[in-house]
């Protein structure tokens, strides 16, 4: 995938982010429900299976990643900064995109594990399988070369 088609891919996945989360903010619905959930699931697989959702990965769809772009493009850094800096309060709004963004991101991170972690289990179970059919192949012929060493009466 080329740089321009792979940032155009993440801005896309990134806007749709950005619909569910305005979606169900106007709905009071949180994320971690159909349809939501399984709309952002699948966002996330888009996303990882284009390899944008690694420690390396550019454009930067990975949890961290989102995070800090949509929190720059709801103006929430600045907002974040100020409440720090001047102990002001959030303002409800932008407190309830923290939550949004927090949601989103936590799903995000947990699926990225369970995908990185299932492939290397499955990678590991077809390397352990084929081990052991080697054994067993190995042990079978040895088992016939014994009988045949073995004198019959």
């Amino acid at each position: 995938m080329t740089t321009a088609v792979a940032d155009m891919f993440a801005q896309k996945i990134l806007g749709e982010i950005d619909r569910l989360i305005q979606q169900a903010e106007s709905q009071t619905r949180p994320l971690e429900i159909d349809p939501y959930h399984r709309e952002l699931f699948q966002l996330f697989k888009l996303a990882y299976e284009a390899g944008l959702t690694g420690d390396d990965a550019s454009p930067d769809l990975s949890a961290d990643g989102i995070c800090k772009q949509l929190a720059a493009l709801w103006g929430l850094t600045a907002a974040a900064q100020t409440w720090l800096t001047q102990s002001a309060q959030l303002p409800k709004a932008q407190l309830m995109r923290m939550r949004s963004l927090w949601s989103v991101m936590r799903m995000w991170m947990e699926w990225d594990f369970a995908l990185r972690n299932i492939h290397a289990d499955l990678s590991r179970d077809e390397t352990s399988a084929a081990a052991e059919e080697s054994s067993v192949a190995t042990q079978d012929h040895a088992d016939s070369d014994d009988s045949r060493d073995t004198p019959t009466s």
